[in-house]
């Protein structure tokens, strides 16, 4: 009888140790490499597992127990972004909706590991009310507005690709140019933010559309988001129907659906970048098809702040786009706010 009794005790710590922990209903750890039998670091692998707790529910940064009792040590890993492993510190991102984690805790000794797992949930961010871009566009000058929406380009005004000037947000409907260098050095390409500004003309001189000046940045909801534009919602032109208009206020500061682009970085007096109407045989240069330059203060060092576009170059595309000027050398300029699918 007593020998049965040891064997069953020995079955019952061997279904112990493959048991799935968790930080709510399980305080066991989960299938070590080698049985407690066999190797005498189990025991306080076990304990230092066991030991662990983490929060079942998270909004913000936490730390991680490494080390355990007896100097066990403790890795830990995570299945979504949502909280990032950064040494003994979890980072957690907050988004719209509530994102769950499961945290694996690895912990070993000598030759001997074990984990266990906890389910943790982050909570959704609680954001601010914001309108649409569309309402700030339509509200009146010197309205206070918070929008939200992608940022599609950074407008750099010098030569220094680290200090734009300001960036264009857009949604599925609309875009908006935001102006303030301080905001514009906070935020990336791709980045779902909410901003809080005031309504303003622009150019400030003339009426010509609306922007947002003395920006503020609310919020960065999320990072590398794309946007859905709904093409119905924006005019369509040609780049020759823009170029055949020399009257500023014709197209500045508004955006367009332009269907069967070309994208082309050609090389004359300075290195830039420029939209046509697509042909098989193009021909570039100030005497070729009319074009729009791509608005940069590169020149001829570069121009990073179009890198992400380096697919399109040279293939038809239909795009959002968003005049920006007309210089001097009276050549329309603008920014592609994306690549889209036919309608």
């Amino acid at each position: 009888m007593k020998k049965y009794l040891k064997l069953t005790a020995a079955a019952l710590m061997a279904l112990t140790l493959v048991a799935c922990g968790n930080n709510t209903d399980d305080n066991t750890p989960s299938g070590g490499n080698q049985t407690s039998e066999t190797d005498p670091n189990a025991e306080m692998v076990n304990n230092a597992l066991t030991a662990l707790n983490v929060e079942s529910t998270v909004t913000k940064d936490f730390t991680l127990v490494t080390v355990g009792a007896g100097n066990v040590q403790i890795s830990w890993e995570s299945n979504n972004a949502a909280i990032k492993i950064e040494g003994s510190n979890a980072v957690v991102t907050q988004a719209e909706n509530d994102v769950a984690v499961t945290l694996k805790a690895t912990a070993t000794k000598g030759t001997y590991s074990n984990y266990r797992e906890f389910n943790v949930t982050v909570s959704k961010k609680e954001l601010p009310q914001y309108i649409s871009i569309s309402e700030a566009l339509n509200a009146a000058t010197g309205t206070s507005v918070t929008v939200r929406g992608v940022v599609t380009q950074l407008v750099c005004s010098s030569s220094s690709y680290t200090t734009p000037g300001g960036f264009y947000i857009a949604d599925a409907d609309a875009a908006i140019y935001v102006y303030g260098s301080q905001t514009a050095q906070k935020v990336a390409l791709g980045d779902d933010v909410i901003v809080r500004g005031s309504t303003a003309n622009y150019p400030t001189t003339v009426t010509y559309v609306t922007q947002l000046a003395s920006p503020e940045l609310v919020d960065v909801v999320g990072k590398n988001a794309t946007v859905n534009f709904n093409v119905s919602s924006f005019e369509k032109k040609t780049v020759a129907e823009i170029a055949a208009d020399t009257t500023t206020d014709s197209f500045v500061g508004k955006v367009y659906y332009m269907e069967n682009i070309r994208i082309n970085k050609y090389s004359t007096t300075y290195t830039t970048m420029a939209i046509y109407d697509y042909k098989d045989n193009q021909v570039y240069g100030s005497n070729g098809d009319p074009k729009i330059n791509l608005y940069s203060g590169q020149g001829d060092t570069g121009m990073p702040e179009f890198d992400h576009l380096a697919d399109y170059l040279d293939k038809p595309v239909n795009i959002i786009f968003a005049v920006n000027s007309y210089n001097s050398s009276h050549v329309w300029r603008g920014l592609v706010m994306g690549i889209v699918s036919a309608e």
